[in-house]
């Protein structure tokens, strides 16, 4: 039976699909692009009602966001597996990674947030775990690197050029194989389930954009955010407001079939029409 220290090995699969990473060898000989509107309308109105208590301020849309997903990913567990080494595997854990910028100017550092959450965690839980992260990412000056992501990439750019091109080549090889150390891979925003880019709050308007899949790694899923839009719809009892949000989704088809992907789909927006049922763990839900 095949291992890796990251992942257990997916065996019962259908016996086409099981051929799919010899045919499709590569993420991007797979990859599935697809734009959605999630109607935001309940939403927004859960976030204006309550307030996070640990925080004591409102909840923000990109904390439930990220909190619906991580929702998404614990109910429909296919979403958070990987091909590697032509195989199938389920990963472990359930974690996001993002960008955040230290201020919003050109010459501002970026830093790349890798979050592990526990899957029943709940929007508390979730919220507080982000703003903590994105406070010691905005926090760090030039002498005090605090992500664990950005200390490992200086290290290892700080060497030789033919010095680096050798450590990549070894530590891929291991991860491929499975044995690469998770001390080097749980920190790195590419051995995730998901990798999150939330656009609008950098001031893109023209909704959502594709994001490729990298190479390297074990990410299948890449989401971008777009700006929040307000409209009112008619409707046979007159004019209502609707609030929504365009995400863009770039997906490694060979995870999951497309009934799947599409059924999970409507699972996330029955979340955020439903908020409230991430104020409670997962477990009381199933």
């Amino acid at each position: 039976m095949p291992k890796r220290n990251d992942a257990t090995f997916v065996d019962q699969e259908q016996a086409f699909k099981k051929l799919f990473p010899y045919l499709m060898p590569r993420k991007c000989d797979s990859l599935v692009y697809l734009n959605i509107d999630l109607d935001l309308t309940k939403t927004l109105e859960f976030i204006k009602n309550n307030q996070n208590n640990i925080l004591n301020r409102k909840y923000r849309v990109f904390e439930v966001l990220i909190a619906a997903f991580i929702r998404l990913f614990v109910i429909r567990e296919e979403l958070n597996r990987f091909i590697m080494n032509k195989k199938l595997w389920q990963r472990n854990d359930i974690s996001i990674n993002f960008i955040a910028k230290e201020d919003y100017k050109d010459e501002a550092h970026e830093h790349s947030i890798v979050l592990n959450f526990d899957k029943n965690a709940t929007l508390n839980d979730i919220s507080k775990i982000i703003n903590e992260k994105i406070l010691d990412a905005r926090n760090a000056t030039e002498e005090q690197i605090v992500n664990p992501t950005d200390n490992l990439v200086n290290i290892f750019t700080s060497f030789p050029s033919p010095i680096i091109s050798l450590l990549v080549s070894i530590i891929k090889f291991l991860d491929i194989k499975g044995k690469a150390p998770l001390s080097l891979t749980k920190d790195d925003g590419l051995h995730c389930t998901a990798y999150l880019s939330n656009l609008g709050s950098i001031g893109l308007k023209t909704g959502a954009v594709h994001h490729h899949l990298y190479q390297w790694g074990t990410t299948s899923i890449f989401i971008t955010i777009g700006s929040l839009k307000r409209n009112r719809i008619k409707t046979d009892e007159g004019f209502k407001r609707k609030d929504s949000i365009e995400i863009g989704l770039t997906i490694d088809e060979r995870i999951a079939d497309g009934y799947y992907f599409v059924k999970s789909l409507n699972v996330l927006q029955d979340i955020l029409n439903n908020p409230e049922q991430l104020l409670s763990p997962v477990s009381n839900a199933l």
